[in-house]
């Protein structure tokens, strides 16, 4: 696991990096670390990371502009904000924000997140496909939405989209347990992907909207807190 620690105060940053080391011991897992006094740093160095703990607060680049420019690369997985500053927490929703981490900091709080990046990393959720010519695979946290066309699919991806066979209800079958939920009798939405969420759904990094079928509404409503709820 690579692990970047962000912020402008070598308190904070020996403190996270205290509660990675015992979790690196507690687990028997080998960590690397990345220490940062700046947001310009994170990306001037381009490490790739599993998870960047970041301050909000911060000088020139804060932790949502550090953010919103990471969205545009490859090189940071999840970001865990670390900070006394509650007041812009609704800043912080994106597609790489995993959490939310409040000032003083303990163990508990960083050991929370630390297994859910453990967990992923260790777990091959991926779905089988065909596409009438061949046949595939696609890793859960790469499809942003699926989208049913008759008795095949359309699949988006983060960087691109095929049809494959299968209607949507088989789809939403076999991404049962994911976060992956039936929002429309024609749609199905990655949540890690949600950037609005009201009446339509609006994508991270796309234009469209995807409608929230009037059926599905209180179900998608309440998955979606749910999935809020685990990640603050």
């Amino acid at each position: 696991m690579k692990i970047g620690i962000c912020d402008e105060s070598l308190y904070y940053i020996e403190q996270i990096y205290k509660c990675c080391y015992k979790y690196e011991k507690q687990y028997k897992i080998n960590i690397e670390y990345f220490i940062y006094n700046s947001g310009e740093q994170v990306l001037n160095e381009g490490e790739k990371l599993d998870i960047l703990f970041t301050e909000i607060e911060m000088k020139k680049i804060d932790g949502i502009n550090l953010m919103e420019k990471l969205i545009k690369e490859n090189h940071v997985w999840k970001i865990v904000f670390v900070s006394k500053n509650t007041e812009r927490i609704f800043d912080i929703f994106s597609i790489k924000t995993l959490g939310f981490v409040k000032k003083p900091i303990n163990y508990e709080s960083i050991e929370k997140w630390l297994n859910v990046i453990n967990n992923e990393l260790n777990k091959n959720d991926i779905v089988k496909y065909n596409t009438g010519s061949g046949k595939g695979v696609i890793s859960v946290n790469k499809i942003v939405y699926v989208q049913g066309e008759r008795n095949c699919v359309l699949v988006i991806t983060e960087d691109d989209m095929f049809m494959a066979m299968g209607n949507l209800k088989s789809w939403e079958e076999r991404l049962v347990k994911t976060d992956v939920v039936r929002v429309h009798k024609s749609y199905l939405v990655n949540m890690s992907y949600i950037s609005e969420f009201g009446k339509e759904i609006k994508i991270q990094k796309r234009k469209e909207m995807i409608p929230i079928g009037r059926k599905y509404e209180k179900n998608v409503k309440q998955n979606y807190n749910q999935y809020i709820s685990r990640r603050f």
